[in-house]
C-alpha cells in the first residue's frame, strides 16, 4: 500500500469518525456511509475497505451511545462493504453532468438500496446472535424498521446531493490525474 493511500483512510477516517461524533445527536443521520462509498469510487476498494475498518474500529470502540463488541463490530464492518462493493461495481457506469440534476437521483437510490441491505443484514445478525433462532432475527429486522427507514431516507438526501457535489469538486480539481486505478 503507498503513503497516499494510507495518507487517504486516515483523513477519510477522521472525517468519518468525527462527522459521526457531531451528528451523534441525530439518529440515523451520518456521513460515513456517503464518505466510505466515495473513498470506494475515488481511490479503489483496497482504500474503501480499509477506512470501513479503521472508522468502525474507532467509532464502534469510543462511542458516546455504547461501544460495539465482539462479533457485532465485526457484523457492522462487514455490512459497510455494501458500500464498497457497490461502488466499484457502478464505478464506470455513473457520471455526474452538474452538482444539482434529477439524474443525480440514482445517486440517492444506490444509497438508499446500501443501507437497505445493510440495516436487513446487520439487524438479521445481530438478531441471531441475541434470541439464538431465526424467529428471534425476524423479529430484530420488524422492530428495526423505523430505523431502517430513516437510515434509507437520509442515505437517499446525502447520496443524491453531497456525494455529486463532492464527485465534481474533487473532478475539477484533479483535471488530468488519475485518483482510481484499479483493475
Amino acid at each position: 500500500m503507498k503513503s497516499k493511500d494510507i495518507a487517504r483512510i486516515a483523513i477519510f477516517s477522521a472525517l468519518i469518525v468525527s462527522s459521526n461524533y457531531m451528528l451523534i445527536s441525530i439518529p440515523q443521520f451520518k456521513l460515513m456511509d456517503g464518505i466510505i462509498f466515495l473513498t470506494a469510487l475515488m481511490y479503489g476498494t483496497t482504500v474503501g475497505i480499509s477506512t470501513a475498518i479503521l472508522s468502525w474500529i474507532i467509532y464502534g470502540t469510543l462511542n458516546p451511545m455504547g461501544s460495539a463488541g465482539f462479533p457485532l463490530i465485526i457484523i457492522l464492518i462487514t455490512g459497510q462493504m455494501f458500500y464498497v462493493f457497490t461502488a466499484r461495481v457502478f464505478k464506470n457506469r455513473l457520471d455526474v453532468k452538474s452538482k444539482m440534476s434529477l439524474s443525480n437521483i440514482k445517486f440517492g437510490i444506490i444509497g438508499m438500496s446500501c443501507a437497505l441491505a445493510y440495516d436487513i443484514w446487520t439487524n438479521f445478525l445481530d438478531g441471531l446472535i441475541i434470541y439464538g433462532t431465526l424467529d428471534g432475527a425476524i423479529i430484530r429486522i420488524i422492530s428495526g424498521i423505523p430505523f431502517s427507514l430513516v437510515h434509507q431516507w437520509s442515505n437517499f438526501i446525502i447520496f443524491s446531493t453531497l456525494i455529486p457535489i463532492i464527485l465534481i469538486t474533487v473532478r475539477s480539481k484533479t483535471e488530468g490525474v488519475t485518483t482510481y486505478n484499479e483493475k
